[in-house]
């Protein structure tokens, strides 16, 4: 089982600050890989959404 729980704050009004965690069978995930995997594609879906493209 895999759980992840991520929080959004605005800081401006272009800016925001995310932060998430992630478990897989109740152990914390530690490597770095899999949250630049996560920021990359958060990344790349909010430049799309921001510019209006499909």
């Amino acid at each position: 089982m895999q759980e992840s729980k991520m929080t959004v704050r605005l800081k401006l009004k272009t800016a925001m600050l995310v932060r998430t965690n992630a478990q897989c069978n109740l152990k914390a995930t530690e490597g770095s890989k899999m949250y630049q995997s996560f920021f990359t594609v958060l990344e790349k879906a909010m430049f799309l959404t921001a510019n209006k493209i499909d």
